[in-house]
């Protein structure tokens, strides 16, 4: 039908809400952009939240699925009346490089987080580009398993828990073939093909190659949506970015009934630089600084905002307490792009759940009973924080009384340990404590207690291994996201938001 650009998406999802949606919607590009349009558009498909959690089926690759299931779930007829809707997450869907070295730590990551069906879907994938199936190399030798896979045995001297997994692959549900279902070639029929009536597919891509036919049946049977957006430093290239990030704060603040100053806009992006998911995070934070006032100032901006283009790792540790996995990782390999070491990553990581748990056992005691979850800031700042600041002083007495019992003779000055356990670095600031308050909430003790030997066990990988730092942050990652309760292996789930 039609493929178009990011500004052009609102207008269209409220216009074909009245005249009916496309069956098919191919939306790529920037992450942050791309989630909101594809959340946007099956919020649009399914109004009802209720509906939505019960007609709403997410297909991860990242999870170890194969796409062309979302082709079959779209094609599967619904038990219940309305719309349904196959969400396909598959960021490589149009990227033809294979790398088996990363795709093997993928495999390896998988089985370590104990997720036994996606190392198996995972390993299909390799045992294919290899050229041989999983019952050639079950119950195998490991340097028969390293020579059919053409493992460096170097760099990966321990292949023998391979044929574990390649036992698994049997009890996939389409292993029996003898070989790699073609992903590409069955998304492709079942659009040509066509949908159920009231069933929709939305793909989310990170990039698309128009050659290709599977792009081609998907602009002529329903809708592509371009997200991608120039990052080069021309002014015109500049100015296109501060109009979406103008789109975006329009948007934001609409249902808050809040502007911003023109020198905020400014501010903010002179703080941020091009990262719609960090400027719409900063506007969250504004909005709560705010509070009744309807004009955010730049005052405001420099109250809350740190300088997050000069310190990016900011919005690497939101997103993981934030429990959002696609922009953690997006973050991830953007630090690692950018220079950072993995080492610098790992301890951000391991700083953020520790300032989490430091929330959660100070919530946890008598003089933390003032919290309320989604307590507002104002009533944070007057009647919370001052317990904070008690409970940090009894913390740094307490640390330097040990210390003196464990060093006679030691001076009296701060302890390092209790400045790490302190919860409120600056008292003068307490916007960024309330923000880890309102992260805490998202936690249960029991998963940040896993959380933090999920850290551990990441850094004795990454020290004694040799394994793919970012295979390793990236388990590590999807383990402390994870959905609450969610079953391992269940890379297909239900859920109300995109």
């Amino acid at each position: 039908m039609a493929e178009i650009a990011y500004k052009e998406a609102a207008a269209h999802i409220q216009n074909t809400g009245k005249t009916g949606f496309s069956p098919v919607y191919l939306v790529f590009g920037e992450p942050y952009l791309r989630q909101r349009i594809t959340s946007a558009l099956i919020e649009a498909i399914l109004p009802d939240p209720e509906s939505r959690s019960i007609c709403l089926e997410v297909v991860d690759t990242a999870e170890g699925a194969a796409a062309s299931e979302a082709a079959e779930r779209a094609g599967t007829f619904s038990f219940f009346a309305g719309n349904k809707v196959v969400l396909l997450k598959a960021p490589n869907l149009f990227v033809s490089a294979f790398d088996p070295a990363r795709h093997l730590e993928k495999v390896r990551a998988a089985r370590e987080s104990g997720d036994g069906y996606k190392a198996a879907r995972l390993l299909e994938d390799l045992l294919a580009h290899r050229g041989c199936r999983a019952e050639d190399i079950a119950g195998a030798a490991a340097e028969e398993i390293a020579a059919r896979l053409k493992i460096d045995t170097e760099s990966h001297p321990d292949v023998a828990w391979i044929s574990e997994i390649a036992e698994k692959c049997r009890e996939l549900p389409d292993s029996g073939d003898g070989g790699k279902t073609d992903d590409a070639g069955i998304l492709l029929s079942a659009i040509k093909r066509g949908l159920p009536k009231n069933h929709y597919l939305v793909i989310a891509a990170d990039g698309v190659d128009r050659r290709k036919g599977l792009y081609k049946a998907i602009k002529e049977a329903g809708t592509v949506i371009n997200c991608a957006v120039a990052t080069g430093p021309k002014k015109a290239e500049r100015d296109e970015q501060q109009r979406i990030l103008g789109q975006i704060a329009k948007e934001s603040l609409a249902p808050h009934q809040k502007t911003l100053e023109s020198g905020a806009f400014e501010q903010i992006y002179q703080r941020i630089g091009f990262d719609p998911g960090g400027f719409a995070a900063s506007l969250e934070k504004l909005v709560l600084f705010a509070a009744d006032r309807a004009r955010i100032t730049a005052e405001d901006v420099a109250a809350v905002l740190e300088q997050s283009r000069e310190d990016p790792v900011f919005s690497f540790t939101g997103a993981l307490a934030g429990r959002d996995a696609d922009m953690a990782i997006y973050y991830l390999h953007s630090l690692l792009a950018s220079g950072f070491h993995y080492m610098q990553l790992l301890s951000a990581m391991i700083n953020q759940v520790r300032r989490l748990v430091a929330v959660k056992s100070f919530v946890s005691e008598s003089r933390g009973g003032q919290w309320v979850p989604a307590m507002g800031y104002d009533r944070f700042r007057q009647q919370v924080m001052p317990a904070v600041v008690e409970y940090d002083k009894a913390l740094s007495d307490d640390a330097r009384e040990i210390r003196s019992h464990l060093q006679p003779g030691a001076t009296g000055k701060k302890s390092g340990a209790a400045s790490d356990l302190v919860i409120a670095k600056n008292p003068k600031n307490p916007y960024p404590v309330y923000q880890t308050f309102l992260q805490s909430d998202r936690f249960a003790q029991a998963e940040l207690n896993e959380a933090l030997k999920t850290l551990h066990q990441a850094d004795i990988k990454l020290k004694t291994t040799g394994r793919a730092p970012a295979a390793v942050l990236e388990s590590a990652i999807f383990n402390i996201c994870r959905n609450p309760g969610k079953a391992g292996g269940n890379h297909i789930r239900k859920k109300q938001t995109t």
